[in-house]
């Protein structure tokens, strides 16, 4: 790694009785002082290192084995390790009774001055948040409309989405009674939006994709129709973050909300979510979600626990050193390629990414399936079915490992049992 593990524990991010609990001074003390070993992996704590990452012994009484994640921050595969300052944020959370939604406008608000942009809600996961949008800009802060949602009658409820943004994931929009209005093209989309248009719905990862689409709308396009027509525009970026600059990037280019999961790459509760952007819509979805309990969103409460851990997993985030960060991801990579570099057929390499503001680094390692005997599938399966289970991923790319996610040392693990599996595979061939 880029530096020594320490053994000693961070700093608490817990105030003392005569601290305000929302002191910003307080916690980002505690933020920045944490190692960077923390980072990387991303957990420690008091024990020593194994002990950190000792399973637990729940995992055992269900017959459930942990796995070596080199497959990215998804809810599938767990989310993120939390960092130790996140879990004892969450554990002295769950000590004390709080005025609950005194809490959870604070925090949001307080979220916000850490990160830098207007306004902010924690919610339960980027899809609750991207349902809180929707409604928030179908009903703006009239409550007889939000105790009316899901039932949509005499309001604005279509939403603008281009068709290569449609994903898995868009149910979480249409939840809070809204109608999809589906474009694929630039003057589809300018005719799309009347009297009945409540939100344009972007995809975040359509940065990943953008050169490969034909007929996509950007986003700078977008956002300059959209005002046109006084209709917020909403991205969902569950998966953009980190790097820290993701946080502000689509607000700056003037999108008026934007969510990202609180539990992939900012190392948060697995539960929890942000919604970020402009006050006015924030107030909106504070309404559709906690604050009124006869809304769309009240069945996705967020706990004391889980916006304690957030807030203590936001400031570490935005304290962080992500060159550092970086370096000891591309690190890795370099050591799991030494694995393979001698195989014959056998090429690993850093994906190119042109990318601003940068994403996870990934490595693609690609071969002749073949003339070596061995499909991505093939290879995927045995990694997934040896012990220790390693998960990993295949894009239109190829075979895809991502080092952000795996603990340190788990880079050793990977490059060996890749090697295992080239190397049979090559002696069966030849």
């Amino acid at each position: 790694m880029g530096g020594t593990m320490s053994s000693k524990r961070p700093p608490s991010t817990q105030p003392t009785p005569n601290q305000s609990a929302l002191s910003r001074r307080g916690w980002l003390a505690s933020a920045t002082a944490t190692p960077l070993a923390a980072v990387l992996g991303g957990c420690q704590s008091a024990p020593p290192a194994a002990d950190a990452h000792a399973p637990s012994p729940y995992l055992a009484k269900l017959g459930v084995e942990p796995i070596v994640n080199a497959a990215g921050y998804l809810t599938a595969l767990g989310g993120a390790v939390m960092p130790p300052e996140v879990a004892d944020a969450m554990r002295a959370g769950a000590n004390v009774h709080v005025p609950f939604y005194e809490l959870y406008e604070k925090a949001g608000a307080y979220i916000a001055e850490v990160i830098g942009v207007e306004a902010a809600l924690v919610s339960a996961g980027a899809a609750s948040a991207a349902t809180i949008a929707t409604a928030a800009c179908m009903t703006g802060t009239d409550r007889d409309k939000v105790h009316q949602l899901p039932d949509t009658t005499g309001m604005k409820h279509e939403v603008i989405i281009q068709k290569n943004h449609r994903q898995g994931y868009d149910h979480a929009p249409r939840a809070s009674g809204a109608k999809f209005v589906v474009v694929e093209t630039e003057q589809e989309f300018r005719a799309a939006f009347n009297d009945k248009t409540a939100m344009v719905y972007q995809l975040g990862a359509e940065r990943h994709f953008g050169k490969r689409e034909p007929g996509q709308v950007p986003l700078s396009l977008v956002v300059a129709i959209a005002k046109e027509h006084g209709v917020p525009v909403f991205v969902d970026a569950a998966d953009e973050a980190p790097p820290k600059s993701t946080l502000k990037y689509y607000l700056d280019q003037g999108v008026d909300l934007v969510c990202f999961s609180g539990g992939k790459g900012i190392l948060g509760p697995s539960s929890t979510g942000l919604l970020l952007g402009r006050k006015d819509l924030i107030e909106a979805g504070m309404l559709n979600h906690m604050t009124d309990s006869d809304s769309v969103g009240r069945g996705m409460k967020v706990d004391k626990e889980g916006i304690m851990g957030l807030i203590a997993a936001v400031e570490r985030f935005v304290a962080l050193d992500w060159a550092a960060v970086e370096a000891e991801w591309w690190a890795r990579q370099d050591r799991i390629r030494g694995y393979l570099e001698d195989l014959p057929g056998i090429k690993a390499e850093r994906f190119p990414e042109d990318l601003e503001p940068p994403h996870v680094p990934r490595m693609y390692v690609e071969w002749d399936e073949q003339a070596v005997g061995l499909t991505r599938g093939d290879v995927a399966k045995k990694l997934r079915e040896g012990s220790p289970h390693i998960a990993t991923t295949s894009s239109s790319f190829g075979f895809t490992v991502i080092t952000a996610t795996l603990e340190p040392g788990e880079e050793e693990i990977v490059g060996r049992r890749l090697r295992e599996i080239f190397q049979e595979a090559l002696g069966k061939s030849g």
